[in-house]
């Protein structure tokens, strides 16, 4: 294994049993404080929550309200975001020792983060920063928090699962084969085996949808070679530092945006190599050349195989390009994209049981192709799943398949919007009310594999949570 990653490996069992720790350090203390003894809050110090730090939140809470609403994310009015938050300044001093305040401060303190990520005034680095500083003190009022039956502790739930939605992009990690699979992944994977079983022994055809990048394939290896590239042939646009640090990143390092990842997790802001990067790697990605070393997605290869072999009918449906006016895109993908499927042990496009849909053209938008791509899917037979990393491209299928298993695949998807466009064409800043959340009836998983362990061996693609 690759000393990097049996490091980070080693890393995430301390972190876990540091957190196992700590939920049970804060257990004790609770229990105590309900005898009425004192309570220690030494998870809260840790996390810097002390009371003038928590009434800070609060207040930033307060007026955050006056545009942003919690409620299409946590089921919170602005009217109790508002008194949750006034207690708080009267009691920021009685947080850490008493569950339902923290669960009630969990909220209010997860509102503020959500707020933060989508704010555009900071510079990226300095958003990355304070993000992570506030999910971390979130996490540790949601743990003290847990301990509450009351209201705000009933809610924790809801609040938890919609602050990892809007900040995940802050958050995700490549992961590998080694990882721990997460809890549910499995039965995910087996139901819809068993669906495609069920429809083919019905007598009808079962088909099943794949996205292709960050879903089945991993096109990091393509970011990180085209940024190597790049520095090597114009070192003299970064310092000595900088040039290290990037010609040492490896594919896990990268997310989503190259740009954005070298901004907020490196800290690089050299505009003159920025630019030019970024003008580089337009003309590089979206070619066969490049997009045929992408790896697959551990487990990946292996379940889309048993799907066939169980009689269904594979579609691969990407927002890949056939051509394009762009430079760089003319040439298209769909060479590059079958030699990596077929080099990584996938099902090959055979244009009967296995098929790949491209959108005709580069400016083409990817929800709009596939939008209208799915009526003449349909005709193909009962679509029983899909698979994709964008919560738009799931809801998309669940919309038009609500019986079929819908399942988001890792982390990794498209930052949320700075600005939101109105109905009359003008453009804001993007509000949370505005960020479209996915429905209960979304699966997650995290890669393909069904047993620790199992995946294709190369190590890249999937990704973990925080």
């Amino acid at each position: 294994m690759h000393y990097k990653k049996i490091v980070i490996l080693i890393i995430n069992v301390m972190l876990a049993f540091s957190l196992t720790v700590n939920a049970a350090a804060g257990k004790r203390s609770l229990k105590k404080s309900n005898k009425g003894g004192k309570m220690t809050s030494g998870a809260c110090e840790r996390a810097g929550l002390v009371p003038v730090v928590i009434k800070d939140y609060a207040e930033e809470a307060i007026g955050y309200l006056s545009i942003h609403d919690p409620e299409v994310g946590f089921g919170v009015s602005k009217e109790e975001m508002k008194k949750a938050a006034d207690a708080l300044i009267i009691q920021a001093d009685k947080v850490c020792k008493d569950a339902e305040l923290a669960a009630q401060a969990a909220a209010v303190v997860g509102f503020v983060t959500e707020v933060d990520s989508l704010d555009g005034k900071d510079t990226l680095a300095e958003t990355q920063r304070q993000v992570e500083e506030s999910y971390k003190r979130f996490g540790t009022l949601a743990t003290l928090g847990g301990f509450s039956h009351g209201l705000w502790g009933k809610r924790l739930s809801i609040v938890r699962k919609d602050v990892d939605f809007v900040t995940d992009q802050f958050f995700a990690r490549r992961s590998s084969s080694a990882d721990p699979i997460p809890e549910g992944q499995q039965d995910v994977l087996q139901r819809v085996l068993k669906q495609v079983s069920a429809v083919e022994k019905a007598g009808k055809n079962a088909v099943v949808i794949f996205d292709l990048d960050d879903t089945v394939l991993s096109p990091a290896n393509r970011s990180v070679k085209i940024l190597h590239e790049y520095a090597e042939q114009n070192p003299s646009q970064l310092n000595a530092t900088d040039l290290s640090m990037i010609m040492a990143m490896e594919p896990d390092d990268i997310v989503y945006d190259l740009k954005a990842d070298l901004q907020a997790r490196f800290g690089i802001s050299d505009t003159p190599f920025l630019t030019g990067l970024i003008g580089y790697w337009f003309g590089k990605f979206f070619t066969n050349e490049y997009s045929e070393i992408d790896p697959a997605y551990p487990g990946a290869p292996e379940y889309v195989s048993q799907l066939m072999e169980a009689g269904a009918t594979i579609v691969y449906l990407t927002g890949r390009q056939e051509t394009g006016k762009k430079p760089g895109t003319e040439g298209g993908m769909r060479q590059g994209s079958t030699e990596a499927l077929r080099r990584n042990g996938f099902p090959v496009p055979n244009g009967d049981g296995v098929r790949l849909y491209m959108k005709p053209t580069f400016e083409e938008r990817d929800m709009d192709y596939k939008q209208k791509t799915l009526a003449g899917i349909g005709e193909l037979g009962e679509v029983v799943a899909s698979f994709d990393n964008e919560p738009k491209g799931d809801i998309l299928y669940l919309e038009r398949w609500p019986q079929s298993t819908a399942v988001r695949v890792g982390r990794c998807r498209a930052p949320n919007p700075r600005s939101f466009t109105e109905p009359d064409g003008k453009q804001r800043p993007t509000l949370v009310q505005d960020l479209t959340r996915l429905p209960k009836e979304v699966r997650w998983i995290q890669d393909f594999r069904m047993q620790n362990g199992n995946g294709n061996g190369n190590g890249n693609g999937g990704m973990f949570l925080r």
